[in-house]
């Protein structure tokens, strides 16, 4: 009988291959795209002012002036590119699929992941002043009474109310947090007898929020 390499010859899979990416990157959803025209610009910063004047007015007086202000601030733009070389060849020789347009999702692929870290770090520094958390020994997945995350988020809207006058539009949670909020007794026992599943868009419900986004991107370090 002929030897197995002469019964057949190995080929590549057309419909079968195996690629690691992150499909759900949020950077963009936190912080939506701007397009500019300017490596630098100014952009304006209207006056947060939430007090309430005199607004009465006597028969035949004058109204009160009530004015306004604002100012400008700045942004700086940051570029980030890579680059890989296929040539004529490769892409000749490249079996079943198009080596450049693999090679245009690996390197799209490595910038958001790039855009993702650079925005996960934007929340784990102190560029954020009105940060509401709990304690270290106090985690939502001790799951007890004391770790409901329901207040820990009612407390965090409220915090976002008094200081900007808006509602929040979106919250974060990291795909720890989101496993351990979900599985929490104080939100089982919100839905144990309409639900037998719990989503993102359930959790909003529950916190009064439009938008809950968890960070699923993974990051090799």
């Amino acid at each position: 009988m002929p030897l197995n390499s002469a019964i057949h010859v190995d080929q590549l899979l057309s419909n079968v291959s195996l690629r690691y990416s992150n499909p759900d990157l949020i950077a963009l959803q936190v912080f939506p795209a701007v397009p500019v025209k300017k490596d630098s610009d100014l952009y304006r910063v209207y006056e947060q002012n939430f007090r309430i004047p005199e607004t009465k007015r006597a028969n035949r007086g004058v109204a009160n002036q009530h004015s306004w202000n604002v100012s400008t601030s700045s942004y700086i733009l940051e570029r980030h590119a890579l680059k890989d070389y296929v040539s004529d060849d490769d892409e000749l020789n490249y079996d079943l699929a198009s080596m450049r347009a693999d090679t245009v999702e690996e390197l799209t692929d490595v910038i958001m992941r790039r855009l993702e870290k650079t925005v996960a770090d934007l929340f784990t520094s102190t560029n954020w002043s009105l940060n509401v958390s709990l304690s270290s020994t106090q985690p939502f997945n001790l799951n007890t009474i004391t770790t409901n995350p329901i207040a820990v988020y009612d407390t965090a809207v409220t915090s976002i109310i008094a200081a900007s006058g808006m509602k929040a539009n979106f919250m974060i949670l990291p795909r720890d947090g989101f496993v351990a909020v979900k599985n929490h007794q104080s939100i089982t026992d919100r839905i144990k007898y309409t639900s037998r599943e719990l989503t993102p868009a359930m959790l909003g419900g529950l916190f009064d929020i439009p938008e809950v986004l968890v960070a699923n991107g993974a990051y090799d370090s």
